[in-house]
């Protein structure tokens, strides 16, 4: 690549100018290895943390429901579980976290007065035929509100645990009979 002229103008000899480009290339890719391990684990690192502070909020959430759950706010533990599942389903998040939180809010939907009554109810009439039709889970649920029967299923749809489809005149709904979470 250069003269021999311009390696002994340059007070080094062919041998000695070779030596020191290849301790800068392997100090160069030294460094470029070493930085990209740092950066590896400073992500993992950041990821993890990411994680835990996730799982201690929650816990902190879950622990809110049940406390109002105690109170008996079944209505609005039942929307903030709504909304928190429709979440989870529209921003993906990782699976580990996804199917923690499923279970955990399917405990607290299990100590709810309605939702597994009104789940029963869909499945009962369901195993007896195709789909049922809103108006008939009334009827059979007739000591329960509409606002409470919809939020149900609802949540019951969020889960995968039914299906809704509108029909001529009213709506149709079919039950998934597979274990969700």
């Amino acid at each position: 690549m250069f003269s021999e002229r311009t390696y002994l103008f340059c007070g080094y000899r062919k041998s000695q100018t070779e030596n020191i480009m290849h301790v800068a290339l392997f100090t160069v890719f030294g460094l470029l290895a070493l930085g990209l391990i740092a950066w590896s684990a400073w992500r993992e690192r950041a990821a993890a943390g990411r994680l835990a502070s996730t799982t201690s909020d929650w816990s902190n959430a879950i622990a809110r429901l049940q406390m109002e759950q105690e109170r008996e706010n079944h209505r609005q533990v039942r929307l903030w579980i709504l909304q928190e599942v429709r979440r989870i389903n529209h921003h993906p998040v990782d699976s580990r976290l996804v199917l923690q939180a499923r279970a955990e809010l399917s405990t607290v939907l299990h100590n709810d007065p309605v939702y597994p009554r009104v789940l029963k109810v869909i499945q009962a009439a369901c195993a007896a035929r195709q789909e049922v039709t809103e108006p008939a889970l009334c009827v059979d649920l007739g000591d329960l509100l509409l606002e409470d029967i919809r939020q149900c299923m609802a949540i019951a749809q969020a889960l995968g645990q039914i299906q809704l489809r509108q029909g001529e005149a009213d709506t149709l709904v079919s039950a998934a009979f597979h274990p969700s979470t």
